[in-house]
């Protein structure tokens, strides 16, 4: 979510610090997800401020993280290799919770976000249209289709995993939501200007001569 701000306001140190927060305390799958989001620093920013920003912070993280799993786990440990060693290099096996098929996502989005779902797949269609046909409001909308993207690779990326579960969606739900609400405000404003045209049609054949 303060990744997503972070390039709504063009604030690339926001968008680093949140995602590397993200993936070294909080979910290293997350990863995944932050992709679109660091091609987005990497065009817009300085490579070498950006790099020394990532380096420094990755670093500082994974040192105080080391410092607290090994005081409270008692011995050296940092949890976030225990993870990926396990679930990444290691034999950990997801698939022994059971296994669901490439719709399972779509049912669970349509039975918990309802419209809100299908209404942000259409996002990025006005958001091409925007760009592809309006040059006053193009960068804005670039930046809010860079704002959105990381849905679309998380979304690809849990339904190729044969374990699927409900709650993997929570880390793309901000972008859901916005990508719908932007649907709608862009429905609105065509049908706006459908009934505004026929409505001057109608002041024009009635009302003129």
């Amino acid at each position: 979510t303060l990744a997503t701000a972070g390039v709504l306001q063009q604030n690339q140190t926001l968008v680093i610090v949140s995602c590397a927060v993200s993936v070294i305390v909080g979910w290293s799958v997350t990863a995944i997800a932050a992709i679109p989001h660091a091609l987005w620093v990497l065009g817009t920013a300085s490579f070498v401020r950006s790099l020394r920003t990532a380096v420094l912070l990755t670093a500082s993280l994974l040192i105080l993280t080391f410092a607290f799993d090994s005081y409270f786990y008692g011995r050296y440990v940092l949890s976030l290799h225990s993870f990926l060693s396990y679930n990444v290099f290691g034999s950990g096996d997801s698939a022994l919770y059971g296994v669901e098929d490439s719709t399972f996502y779509l049912r669970n989005g349509l039975n918990n976000l309802n419209v809100l779902l299908p209404l942000s797949f259409a996002a990025p269609c006005f958001l091409l249209l925007r760009i592809c046909l309006s040059s006053e409001k193009r960068e804005q909308a670039k930046n809010l289709l860079a704002a959105l993207s990381p849905q679309w690779f998380w979304l690809l990326a849990i339904t190729m995993l044969p374990h699927k579960e409900e709650r993997f969606m929570y880390v793309v739900y901000p972008e859901i939501l916005l990508a719908a609400a932007y649907t709608v405000v862009q429905a609105g404003n065509s049908l706006a200007g459908v009934i505004g045209m026929f409505r001057g049609h109608v002041r024009k054949v009635f009302f003129t001569g």
